[in-house]
């Protein structure tokens, strides 16, 4: 249902963004580029978003066309990879996470910009102006991730009051995943809980982590949000 929500929000942003309200009675093609540093972002928002204008009359290769950029992993190429899409003349950009959002909004101060994945507070991050006001040609979704990892320990806690340790799945690379590391040793210290730190950066480390995790007692599982554990949510394991 969230993910639903999200999505309608930002095809309404994006049909307010570009001025889509004449579109089907225009023959301009729209250029909407995709602006990515991870290597193998979700493809959820961006097949989910065809799927939705389809049904709207906006159709690929017929009066909207994606200009897909990734840098795989590679956060150099992200500025080249913005000034590519900028010298494109796109009508907007998408972009991933927090770092995208502020390369593309370096590389431009005219075209609409949506970051869709800011799991980080995007005014510390200087991604907007303010929350309510995020100024300027940028905009996107802030999913709370950092605040809500300390509220996830305290439900726990609420729900199990002996709880003493606590794993927390986090992947050290992440922008978004870090910060969410950071607010869960904050709010244990509060809550007298010890935390058990499980840093993935391979989904092939998934069980050797959840086995050390175990042996070290810990008896709950927090998981912060980011590419990696929501691209093998099956490999996700309960601690016994």
């Amino acid at each position: 249902m969230i993910k639903r929500v999200s999505l309608w929000l930002l095809v309404t942003v994006f049909l307010t963004a570009v001025s889509f309200a004449d579109a089907q009675q225009s023959s301009k093609v729209y250029r909407v580029g995709r602006l990515s540093g991870a290597l193998s972002s979700s493809t959820f928002i961006h097949d989910a978003l065809r799927r939705e204008l389809r049904a709207l009359g906006y159709v690929e290769g017929k009066n909207i066309v994606f200009e897909l950029r990734n840098a795989e992993e590679k956060p150099e190429r992200l500025a080249a990879l913005a000034d590519e899409l900028v010298r494109l003349k796109v009508d907007l950009i998408i972009a991933g996470g927090p770092n995208d959002g502020l390369t593309a909004k370096k590389a431009t101060k005219t075209i609409p910009i949506i970051f869709t994945d800011s799991n980080s507070d995007p005014v510390a991050r200087g991604l907007v102006d303010s929350l309510a006001r995020p100024g300027g040609n940028i905009t996107g979704f802030y999913s709370m991730a950092d605040v809500l990892a300390g509220k996830r320990l305290q439900v726990l806690k609420d729900a199990i009051p002996k709880l003493s340790r606590v794993a927390v799945l986090w992947y050290p690379k992440s922008e978004a995943s870090e910060p969410q590391w950071t607010e869960s040793q904050r709010a244990a210290r509060q809550l007298g809980l010890q935390l058990y730190s499980m840093e993935i950066d391979n989904p092939d480390k998934y069980e050797k982590a959840f086995k050390e995790a175990i042996k070290a007692g810990s008896t709950a599982l927090a998981i912060t949000r980011h590419r990696l554990s929501q691209s093998n949510t099956s490999k996700r394991q309960i601690l016994d």
